[in-house]
């Protein structure tokens, strides 16, 4: 009896350790954790192959959602080959017309009927926080260059002057 209950555990053993079993894990680093409507959220991926150590090709599906995580708004998939680990870096795009705000990815690993799964938050600024930023900054550099000119043309002035060019 004992040298049965031996035979079953090494076949139950055996059986569990032959099939694929993958962890996923998703992170975005920092300075990736806010992203602006109409850019790239950046996403690191990282899959571990746990059971059996043969390539195994596997679905993966990246999906945005909304705070709510009812409203899909972006979804990417792409089948890559897994032997022990994957790991990728994928730029997603955040469309131009999100509303600033929560937002999470989730990134799933679809294999012989299984999944797994894994998931992050990330914050949305407007499009338009965005667009006044640029504004601004083309407006200081407008001023610069306006205050570069006025002083370049000021000293053209006097040295004209000095000379004798232009009469006061």
């Amino acid at each position: 009896m004992k040298g049965l209950m031996l035979l079953i555990f090494v076949l139950f053993s055996f059986s569990v350790s032959a099939q694929p079993l993958f962890d996923v894990s998703v992170s975005l680093l920092p300075e990736f954790g806010e992203v602006e409507a109409g850019g790239n959220l950046i996403v690191t991926t990282k899959i571990i192959n746990q059971g059996i150590s043969e390539a195994k090709d596997v679905l993966m599906e990246y999906t945005v959602y909304d705070h709510n995580r009812e409203n899909k708004i972006v979804e990417i998939s792409e089948t890559v080959a897994v032997q022990t680990t994957f790991s990728n870096v994928k730029h997603i795009y955040i469309p131009n017309s999100l509303s600033e705000g929560k937002y999470f990815i989730n990134v799933k690993v679809l294999y012989d009927g299984k999944e797994a799964s894994a998931s992050s938050n990330f914050y949305v600024k407007s499009a338009s926080e965005y667009g006044k930023k640029l504004v601004i900054y083309l407006l200081i550099g407008l001023l610069v260059i306006f205050v570069i000119f006025t002083i370049g043309f000021y000293r053209f002035t006097q040295k004209m002057i000095q000379i004798g060019g232009i009469k006061k």
